[in-house]
């Protein structure tokens, strides 16, 4: 699978690693059996696991001590998992419990089934019909989640995961919701990587220290677009900070050039680079909008496509008890894909000589426009 990591600019994380291994084979807080690791980042170590007692598939996020949320942050992200609860969007997952590791730091629990990151589902690029029904997915869950004021703030390959349906579907699944407060936003001239947010996929206006806007969200959606044709991110460095100026002055190739003889890969590139416009002005005016362009792509490139009907979901109840503390989520039902199991994808990523198309620094981001989102 491709590290991620490598690119983020992370420092040596060895005694978190170490530990995260020694999670594998465990039971956390008597309830989830922890089988294998998915990836570590900033947040900490992403693992798969089990309920032991219902058997449905989760992943489990175990916090770093250095991000380790308080009693009171986790009560934030428990209530704020509680609106998510309410909307039913199937894309939208929220935290549905939480458990301490032996070292007392908080682990949050996530149902997606068997999905995996989607990092790990599309590398090397899959076919266009199967991005456009999960970019269409991802859109209209976060358009959902932006009805309610909710942005995430961090959109990225590890926030995303994707489970296949018995039918050959896909269903996407946005985790992580609610993290935004462990770690500051990016300020400019910061030398280490203690800031919320992933490079590869950070909003221009996020790269230059000008903080979120309610169309942030939609710019990291663009590069996974981008990158569920490639295999990666248009924009990957050897340390952060240059990957943070390419956001701001470099636009992508063409993935016209990088995947010749895709059908309709232009019109679909049209969409992409309308969300990936580097002044929040400039983009599309909302999520809801860049679900409609993807719908009418669709229709217009691909009517007989059997694209994956969205239902709306019923997560298990969520519950707060205790003193300043975050009671757990009160657990029931299975996950309707967790016995689906993950399809093997052959298209490569192949790259070409074109050098990527500089932005002028003039343009750089003088028309953000700076918007009070919650």
């Amino acid at each position: 699978m491709w590290n991620l990591n490598r690119f983020t600019g992370v420092g040596n994380r060895g005694i978190e690693r170490a530990a995260g291994e020694m999670m594998i084979g465990t039971v956390l807080g008597n309830k989830y059996q922890v089988d294998e690791e998915f990836f570590s980042d900033k947040l900490g170590t992403s693992f798969k696991a089990k309920h032991v007692a219902e058997g449905f598939g989760v992943a489990v996020l175990a916090f770093d001590k250095g991000v380790d949320p308080t009693g009171d942050q986790l009560k934030e992200i428990m209530d704020l998992s509680g609106r998510l609860h309410g909307i039913g969007s199937p894309g939208i997952v929220p935290a549905i419990d939480w458990v301490r590791r032996a070292d007392g730091t908080a682990c949050l629990v996530f149902p997606v089934g068997e999905g995996v990151p989607l990092a790990q589902y599309c590398k090397g690029g899959i076919a266009i019909a199967e991005a456009v029904d999960i970019a269409y997915q991802l859109a209209t869950g976060l358009a959902a989640a932006a009805e309610e004021k909710v942005y995430h703030r961090d959109i990225s390959a590890n926030s995303v995961f994707v489970s296949v349906l018995g039918d050959g579907g896909q269903l996407v699944r946005i985790v992580r919701w609610g993290c935004d407060e462990l770690l500051p936003q990016y300020s400019i001239g910061q030398k280490d990587d203690r800031f919320y947010g992933t490079p590869e996929y950070m909003a221009p206006e996020m790269c230059s220290g000008k903080g979120w806007t309610s169309v942030s969200d939609m710019y990291s959606a663009g590069i996974l677009m981008y990158q569920l044709i490639t295999g990666k991110p248009p924009f990957i460095s050897s340390n952060f900070n240059t990957t943070l100026k390419r956001q701001i002055y470099e636009k992508p190739l063409p993935l016209h050039l990088l995947k010749r003889g895709v059908p309709n890969i232009n019109d679909f590139e049209k969409i992409v680079f309308k969300v990936l416009q580097k002044m929040p002005p400039k983009r599309l005016e909302n999520m809801a909008g860049l679900a409609e362009e993807l719908k009418n792509f669709a229709d217009q490139f691909m009517p007989e496509a059997d694209f994956t009907e969205l239902l709306a979901t019923t997560w298990p109840a969520i519950s707060v008890t205790g003193d300043a503390e975050v009671g757990a989520a009160v657990l029931g039902g299975t996950d309707d894909d967790a016995s689906a199991e993950t399809a093997s994808k052959t298209m490569m990523f192949t790259g070409v000589g074109a050098q990527p198309e500089a932005v002028s620094p003039g343009e750089e981001l003088d028309e953000v426009v700076h918007e009070d989102v919650d």
